[in-house]
């Protein structure tokens, strides 16, 4: 099994389309004089390219862990480097309950449990609302699976640029024009191909892990397959 790739390809698609619309409509003059509606156009390219980024990152996220609850993996099976994400709902309950040391007891009784785990989907939700390349990064160690994340430092730079222009877009702290008036075609296009390889090597991180199945115990692993 595979995570799904069709949406993402699909975003990116439209993404693709409005960069070429834009490409298309640019001054051809030297030096360029583009008019205002253009460069409205290039600075919402950063909100379309990071809102096909965003809900691709969050939907891989939830389908990998879809597949690794259809294995019905008991508590007891998972290895101690995929803990952050099993026993989330009682690492929450550790932190807020006022009879922390009852829940420590009870985490405990977890750690040994045969009760087949259902991890919630959304675990990362809140690190997922506005993710920078550092979010990723942690999300990976967190599923202890970094050994399987090949980032490229220059595309993170592209990532976190494209994260901080829309915020300035969507926020309010920048106009559009403002936006887009730096940055012609042939630089957005840098910007695009940058997401395009950070989210499949995310999404091909994702998928090795659940293939590898190194978030159960080595002697547990045959049970699963």
């Amino acid at each position: 099994m595979a995570i799904e790739r069709a949406a993402i390809t699909n975003r990116l698609s439209e993404v693709h389309k409005l960069w070429l619309y834009i490409k298309h409509n640019e001054s051809s003059a030297t030096p360029p004089i583009d008019i205002d509606e253009i460069k409205m156009v290039r600075g919402l390219f950063f909100v379309s390219l990071y809102g096909a980024y965003e809900r691709s990152v969050n939907e891989s996220v939830v389908q990998y862990f879809t597949l690794i609850n259809s294995l019905g993996i008991s508590y007891n099976h998972f290895s101690g480097n995929f803990y952050p994400a099993a026993f989330d709902s009682m690492f929450t309950s550790l932190r807020t309950s006022e009879q922390k040391w009852k829940k420590r007891v009870e985490f405990g009784a977890f750690v040994e449990s045969s009760e087949v785990c259902q991890i919630n989907s959304g675990v990362f939700e809140d690190q997922l609302q506005n993710p920078k390349s550092k979010i990723l990064k942690m999300i990976a160690e967190y599923l202890g699976a970094s050994q399987l994340y090949n980032r490229n430092h220059a595309d993170e730079l592209y990532l976190d640029e494209v994260v901080e222009k829309r915020n300035q877009v969507a926020h309010g702290r920048n106009t559009a024009i403002v936006v887009g008036s730096t940055g012609r075609s042939d630089e957005l296009v840098i910007r695009y191909q940058a997401i395009s390889r950070i989210l499949e090597s995310f999404v091909q991180m994702l998928e090795n892990h659940y293939l590898s199945k190194d978030y159960i115990r080595p002697p547990y692993r045959g049970q699963y397959n």
